[in-house]
């Protein structure tokens, strides 16, 4: 299983995991704010409608929050978190990072 994360910014990026598992983070004002995504986007997998995006069928699904109150940036912790949320059984730290 592998994992990337995709930073937009030190407070904003998107995890993306092999098997299509999706988890945001981003600054909500308070802290950041960890968004994981229940369902699965494979694109080679998922038809999308004329103008619908990957986040609009991801949003069709439950999502779950955490909060990290006080945090200003998105720590290893952080995404080591999701990870295990998105995958219990990827070994932690096995993440590529990449700044855009």
């Amino acid at each position: 299983m592998k994992a990337r994360v995709v930073f937009e910014s030190k407070d904003e990026a998107d995890l993306y995991m092999s098997d299509g598992g999706v988890a945001t983070f981003h600054h909500n004002g308070e802290g950041i704010l960890t968004t994981y995504y229940q369902d699965r986007f494979i694109p080679e997998e998922t038809q999308l409608e004329e103008g619908q995006t990957m986040w609009d069928v991801l949003g069709e699904g439950k999502v779950y929050h955490k909060e990290w109150v006080g945090q200003h940036t998105i720590t290893d912790e952080m995404i080591d978190d999701a990870v295990n949320w998105l995958c219990p059984m990827i070994k932690v730290g096995a993440v590529t990072k990449i700044n855009v």
